[in-house]
Order: C-alpha cells, then sequence, then structure tokens
C-alpha cells in the first residue's frame, strides 16, 4: 500500500509544510497559513517518525512538501579553517577531515558545511554540521511513501532566514527547555552564535516580570558583542531581534534601549512563540547551491537517504501495460500462425489418408481378383504389399489430427515463476521439454500446472531428470511416455 499510495501521488505538490523537530515535539506551520502553528507532542516510547507520520494523517498532508529543521538533540557543529580543495570536492572530503574530531565512526554520520567569515589572519573558516545518518535515514524512509521532502536543515540556519537581506543582526532566541543564544547575522548568513546559561527562569510563566533583573544578560551581551567585533573582526550588528517569551519581551526591550540606545524588534507574535519559528524560517530554505559564494545553507537530505529509483508514474504504468499487451498480442499472433500451418498440414496429411484408402481399396479388389484366378505368388506379395501400407496408414492416421498450436498455446498460459524453458521436442503424441530452473522445487511445480491443460495432460509424462549446474540454477529434461532418455 505505500508502494501504491506513492505512486498515486501527485508529482507536482500544491504548497509546502515547515516542521521543527525537537526532542519532545513537532512544531509545523503550513505554507497556506502561516500565522497558524500545529502542535504535537513526542510520546515517550515514540518515534520522532511515528509521530510525524501521525500528524501528517491528523491534518491531511499526504503529498505535501515538507521542509525540517532539526534541534540541537539532532545535530552538532564544529568550525575548523577550510582546506584547500574545490568546493565541489570539500563536500565530498568531509569525513575524511573529520575523521579525527568526532567520536563515532564517519561512515555513521552525514556532513555539511557553511563558509564563514575569514579569521583575523585573513584563513578562510568553514563550520561543519554533522548528524546520525542511521537516525535520519529512518525519518526519510517513513515520510517518502507519504510526502516529498524538499530539505533537511538546522533550526540556527533556518532562523537567519527570518531577517531582511542585507541586514546585520543580532539575535536573541530563547526556546522553552533551551539554553538563551545568541546569534550574529549578515545577508541571512549565519556567522556566530554563542549560548548564554542561567536564563532559564524566562520559561517560568508563574515568576512575576518585575523580579527579573537583566543586568547579567546585558554584560552578557556586551561581552558577546565585544568578542564577535573586537576578537572574530565581524561587522559591528545594526538591528536587534528579539525570540522570546511575549511575557518577557518588553522588559528585555526596555532593559536593552535603556543600555545600547536601540531599540530590539520582536520575530514573535501571540500566534507564533519562539519554538515555532525554525518551522516558518526553514520554509525560505532554499538548499546549497554548488559553488555559491559565500555557501551559507546546509543539505542533511543528501544522496544516501534519496529513495534508490525515481518515483513510478501513471504514465509509466500505462506504458508497461501496454508493453505487456503487446507481447502477448503477439505470442497470440504467433500461436494463430503456428495453428494455421498445422491445420494445412493436417490438410495435406488428410488428403495422403485419402490416397492410400483408395490405393488400398484397389489392392483389395486385385487380390480378389488373384484369389480367384489362384495366383499364390502373385497373391502373397500383394499381401505383403497391403500389411506394409496398412501400417503406413495407420502412423498416418496417428499423426494426421495432432494439433501442435494447442500444445503451445497451453505451455504458454502455465504460469512459469523461476522457469526457462529452452527446448521443445514433439513427436506425435510424444514430447521432451528441456530447460533450467532457478530452484528444484520449480519444477514439479510448474508439472502440476500441466493438469489443468487437456493437451498436456494427455501426453502422461513418466520421466524426469534434474541436475545442479556448476554455475547455479538446475537443468531438467522431461520426457512423456513411450520416449527413452537418450
Amino acid at each position: 500500500m505505500a508502494f501504491l499510495s506513492h505512486w498515486l501521488k501527485s508529482a507536482k505538490t500544491s504548497s509546502s509544510v515547515g516542521v521543527y523537530l525537537t526532542q519532545n515535539g513537532l512544531f509545523a506551520i503550513d505554507e497556506q497559513q502561516p500565522q497558524q502553528v500545529v502542535q504535537r507532542p513526542i510520546g515517550g516510547t515514540e518515534s520522532p517518525a511515528s509521530a510525524l507520520l501521525a500528524l501528517i494523517g491528523e491534518q491531511g498532508w499526504q503529498g505535501r512538501r515538507l521542509h525540517l529543521a532539526l534541534s540541537r538533540h539532532w545535530y552538532q557543529q564544529t568550525q575548523m579553517e577550510k582546506p584547500l580543495m574545490p568546493d565541489e570536492e570539500l563536500s565530498q572530503a568531509l569525513p575524511w577531515c573529520m575523521r579525527e574530531l568526532v567520536s563515532e565512526p564517519v561512515d555513521s554520520l552525514l556532513f555539511d558545511y557553511i563558509d564563514l567569515p575569514p579569521s583575523p589572519q585573513g584563513q578562510p573558516r568553514i563550520a561543519v554540521y554533522y548528524c546520525g545518518r542511521e537516525r535520519l535515514s529512518a525519518l526519510v524512509k517513513a515520510l517518502t511513501p507519504q510526502c516529498d521532502i524538499a530539505t533537511i536543515g538546522v533550526d540556527e540556519l533556518a532562523m537567519a532566514n527570518l531577517l531582511e537581506p542585507e541586514v546585520r543582526g543580532l539575535l536573541l532566541h530563547k526556546v522553552p527547555g533551551q539554553e538563551l543564544t545568541l546569534t550574529f547575522i549578515h545577508q541571512r548568513q549565519w556567522h556566530f552564535s554563542r549560548t548564554i546559561r542561567g536564563f532559564q527562569a524566562l520559561d517560568d510563566e508563574q515568576a512575576a516580570i518585575d523580579q527579573f533583573v537583566f543586568d547579567n544578560l546585558l554584560l552578557e551581551l556586551q561581552r558577546s558583542i565585544d568578542y564577535a567585533v573586537g576578537q572574530l573582526k565581524l561587522n559591528v550588528p545594526n538591528r536587534w531581534y528579539l525570540a522570546l517569551p511575549q511575557r518577557v519581551t518588553p522588559a528585555i526591550q526596555a532593559a536593552i534601549g535603556q543600555v545600547f540606545d536601540i531599540k530590539p524588534e520582536t520575530l514573535t507574535t501571540e500566534q507564533l512563540g519562539p519554538v515555532c519559528l525554525p518551522a516558518l524560517g526553514i520554509l525560505q530554505e532554499q538548499g546549497p547551491t554548488l559553488g555559491a559564494h559565500p555557501r551559507s545553507r546546509i543539505e542533511f537530505y543528501q544522496a544516501g537517504l534519496r529513495p534508490s529509483q525515481e518515483r513510478p508514474t501513471l504514465s509509466w504504468g500505462l506504458r508497461g501495460a501496454g508493453a505487456i499487451l503487446l507481447l502477448w498480442g503477439l505470442v497470440a499472433a504467433w500461436a494463430a500462425f503456428d495453428g494455421y500451418r498445422l491445420r494445412e498440414q493436417n490438410h495435406q496429411l488428410r488428403a495422403a489418408v485419402t490416397a492410400g484408402e483408395t490405393g488400398l481399396a484397389q489392392l483389395q479388389q486385385s487380390l480378389a481378383a488373384l484369389n480367384r484366378n489362384q495366383d499364390d505368388s502373385q497373391r502373397l506379395r500383394l499381401e505383403r504389399d497391403i500389411r506394409a501400407r496398412q501400417r503406413l496408414l495407420g502412423v498416418l492416421n496417428r499423426e494426421s489430427f495432432v494439433s501442435y498450436g494447442a500444445t503451445l498455446r497451453d505451455l504458454a498460459r502455465i504460469p512459469w515463476q523461476d522457469v526457462a524453458l529452452q527446448g521443445l521436442t514433439l513427436n506425435g503424441k510424444h514430447m521432451i521439454l528441456s530447460g533450467e530452473a532457478a530452484r528444484s522445487a520449480a519444477v514439479p511445480a510448474w508439472i502440476l500446472g500441466f493438469e489443468q491443460s487437456d493437451s498436456l495432460r494427455d501426453h502422461a509424462f513418466g520421466r524426469l531428470e534434474i541436475t545442479r549446474q556448476t554455475e547455479g540454477g538446475w537443468a531438467f529434461t522431461l520426457y512423456s511416455e513411450g520416449v527413452a532418455a537418450p
């Protein structure tokens, strides 16, 4: 049924759905309803794949294009100097470059990278992202029969898509259950991020706003900006953005405005909380372009995870059905031609039998005349001639009306599972069949099908020889009764 649903799925999907996969839940946004968030928790014993399939079934999203954003629990990131090789070769060389930097076997991981601003010494740098291949492969395998996967990215890069182009932005993002994150973004490209610890209380909806003291937060912001601008030589952000719980956003905006003389803009609304924004950002993900400079997108939906063959379409099915009908048409035409040829042969045999019967009647009349004349010697010769002609006539009578066309048609109708017929010898009612089989049990199963055919059942096959071939498979020869094996 999964194959059938994949076959009949529309080749052109109507719209996309962005999904953010966290450790404990799914947050999805339909492109057609960008202000409405669909949430679904992931049960303790439930896998992300089964939870996402259930969400797709509940919302009727079969056949839609999925843009998946992974949370920090799915992937890891490390930074390194960019190897001196062409960009088109670097993606393939990442496992080799990372083999000393990861604790897992590199063949069990998926890798991709983005370009970073050069180091203060001018050395090109990259950020390498990697995640477990088996976990992501199980997710893709479960989803592809139901939906098309457009891209699989990560949350921190998806968030960069929410900012306007050409902006040098600073983003504060707080997802429930995770630490506060500060990110530098320029031209929708991730440049630098830092985790600011100690602010889990922002998730506590029971805590009063006036109890928060933001001095430590403002100090950490200043230290992060000094490091990014002074040490990493990044541009000073000219616009600040907040992706924080709605109830604390005004207080933090006011505190930042007093110290840094800038009013941060909020990306959240009453409908879209901070945890939903990666799902919205991944909808704008275009994926990496080979040779693009700088490379600012990653793609975990790589060739190794994609289906091994193209999706079958209805036109392919119609072509296959047409080919099968054409093949059976050729078989039927050959059977009709062979039947016509055998009928002509039978007609000629009938004529020969008629001529023989006429000659026999004449000989019998001659014999009667000789008997009357008491010509013993000539009578004996005629008797021998008559017996010889009678034997010939008997052979003609046995073979004259044999229709080999029916036998060939019946052989073609019998299921040929794992059996290849290579030789066929017909001699009147006697028949010898030879061929090969993938397994020994396939030959008796094939012979049992003869019972459904009148022409084959009458041959009464009584001898079967089957031998194992050195290169594999089985060779067999089947004799009908009255035929001696060579």
